[in-house]
């Protein structure tokens, strides 16, 4: 890792790149490598830079990383949106397709729930209101 190099850290870069794609191909991999890429790039990218920490505030460094994190997760969606369309397009749509059914199945037990709870206060307070006028 050599940050004072900028074309050694590209190569660098893209190495490690190809060695976590390479290896988020085998099934007992899988998503992990494409994390320590991920990761890889969001560490090395954000100590590019040296930092004086001593005169920045304490949200410069994780804003900086957040905001690299963002960019990199908006890359790589627009990457595999452009380069694999009918793959990733197929995923999104099955997302947004289950994210849709928790949706509503959430919506469909949390009115269950409340229209049980308001039909037992009514009739709890029936109950009370017929109890207290025989009394």
């Amino acid at each position: 890792w050599s940050p004072r190099n900028p074309p050694a850290l590209v190569l660098e870069l893209f190495i490690v790149t190809f060695a976590a794609k390479y290896a988020s191909t085998f099934p007992f991999i899988n998503y992990g490598g494409l994390t320590f890429g991920l990761t890889w790039h969001v560490v090395v990218l954000g100590n590019w830079r040296d930092l004086d920490l001593e005169t920045l505030n304490g949200w410069a460094v994780p804003l900086w990383r957040i905001g690299m994190t963002s960019a990199g997760v908006a890359l790589c969606m627009t990457f595999s949106m452009t380069l694999f369309p009918t793959h990733a397009t197929r995923l999104f749509e099955r997302a947004c397709a289950e994210a849709l059914l928790c949706t509503t199945e959430v919506c469909i037990v949390t009115s269950q729930r409340l229209l049980a709870n308001t039909h037992s206060l009514a009739a709890g307070s029936r109950i009370r209101s017929h109890s207290e006028e025989t009394d």
